[in-house]
């Protein structure tokens, strides 16, 4: 009698996804896994039984994180928020078996890809200031975020970012970057670095105060940090700028101030962090502009 081969197909292999979860680790971690292999698919049976899938390798990162190809540096995608998902290696296909008499066939490959991540801050509003600017004191008046408030310069050592709750039920980021003044080109402080951080603003808010150190006057603080944002911010980045002048408690020179500032060429709002004057114009400006922003691609 004739005896008829009934070899079931092989499994596929398993996909390479990374995937943006709020639960994942540092990004740094990941330095630690160099190569990220899916599970192979199972062979075929006899009975026409079919070989088992390979189990996918879902690869948790924080929201935020860019994956490159790294021999084109074309971007794959930008994980931007929490549960975005990309496929970046496919498992190959299983092989065919031998059922009903036909050719047997070994599997295809999968994809084999090298990849680069990169993270960047999600926030809606960055405050970029000079050293003892106040940043940290108003973003404890105005968020949740845990920021500890010194008297000396740069003590802010790593971005902070909070929420800030307005009408109810919305909210809107903001993010207080390290300090930065005109010797950060040559390193000093933390240097400018981390200004490539800014690539998701909506809004850069150049802060400012009233009794500068870090400056020859105010007009010149905003000088200073208007030019080292245009050398060093990412070029691809889209924002509205304006600029906060704090510390308006501790100086008579108001007048003259606001003076200078005249011709700024973008929104100037004078407060106080420590008594808490002159949030409300600011914050409306913030809210209103991060609303009408909020459906456009802030990356080019």
């Amino acid at each position: 009698r004739k005896i008829v081969p009934t070899g079931g197909d092989g499994g596929r292999g398993g996909h390479v996804i990374f995937k943006a979860s709020n639960q994942a680790p540092k990004i740094e971690k990941l330095k630690l896994r160099q190569h990220i292999v899916a599970e192979s698919g199972a062979h075929g049976g006899s009975n026409n039984k079919k070989g088992r899938k390979g189990k996918d390798e879902i690869i948790l990162v924080p929201p935020g994180t860019r994956i490159y190809n790294r021999a084109t540096r074309m971007g794959i995608r930008d994980l931007k928020n929490d549960g975005d998902e990309v496929m970046v290696a496919r498992g190959g296909a299983g092989g065919f078996g031998n059922e009903g008499g036909r050719k047997q066939t070994t599997g295809i490959k999968g994809d084999r890809l090298e990849v680069e991540l990169e993270y960047f801050l999600v926030s809606d509003i960055f405050l970029v200031g000079l050293p003892n600017s106040g940043k940290s004191q108003f973003m404890g008046a105005i968020t949740n975020a845990q920021v500890p408030v010194t008297d000396y310069p740069f003590s802010t050592r790593y971005p902070a970012v909070g929420a800030y709750e307005y009408d109810g039920y919305k909210q809107m980021f903001i993010c207080e970057m390290m300090s930065v003044s005109k010797t950060s080109r040559e390193g000093h402080g933390l240097g400018v670095e981390f200004l490539r951080q800014l690539v998701r603003a909506k809004v850069i808010v150049l802060f400012l105060d009233a009794v500068t150190e870090f400056a020859d006057s105010v007009k010149d603080g905003l000088n200073d940090l208007s030019e080292i944002l245009k050398e060093y911010a990412p070029e691809e980045a889209r924002y509205e700028l304006c600029t906060v002048v704090n510390k308006i408690d501790a100086t008579d020179k108001m007048k003259e101030i606001k003076k200078s500032l005249a011709k700024a060429g973008m929104p100037v709002f004078y407060i106080s962090a420590k008594d808490k004057e002159g949030f409300e114009p600011l914050l409306e400006h913030l809210t209103k502009t991060c609303e009408a922003r909020a459906h456009e691609s802030l990356i080019g």
